[in-house]
């Protein structure tokens, strides 16, 4: 088993086993194999740059200020991060239900693509709380923040 699924569907936000979990997997249209490119690299791919573009903008860009030195705007841009990452998982995997491209033995509905949405912005802010802590150390006004 992939460790990228399995992190993903461990949150348990939506259909992992005949459901949308097997269509992020890569199962093709014909129901045969896994010959599609796997959904969650690019949605984890695309957290860990998302999230390193905007802390780094943070804690040395131009957010790296001190009227932006308090924990509400840090929150705020984990935030963004978050709603940006929860965007890119759900209209991916959304788009595909709409077209009828997965295959039509599988079981999925919309509130599956939330819950992937939701699980992947809920990773977001994991990793970004994560970074934050590692990178925080050398930046001029912004050293402090979140602890």
């Amino acid at each position: 088993m992939n460790i990228l699924p399995a992190l993903f569907e461990a949150v348990g936000l939506y259909s992992s086993s005949g459901g949308l979990g097997e269509h992020l997997r890569g199962l093709d249209i014909d129901c045969q194999t896994m010959s599609r490119q796997s959904a969650y690299n690019f949605v984890f791919l695309a957290l860990i740059f998302v999230n390193v573009v905007i802390l780094f903008n943070y804690y040395y860009g131009l957010l790296n200020r001190s009227p932006f030195n308090q924990v509400g705007w840090w929150l705020g841009n984990i935030l963004v991060g978050a709603f940006i990452i929860f965007l890119i998982a759900y209209v991916g995997s959304h788009r595909d239900l709409v077209n009828h491209r997965y295959c039509e033995q599988l079981s999925f509905h919309d509130g599956d693509c939330i819950g992937f949405g939701i699980t992947a912005a809920i990773y977001s802010v994991v990793w970004s709380v994560l970074l934050s802590l590692l990178i925080k150390w050398k930046s001029i006004c912004n050293k402090k923040i979140p602890f």
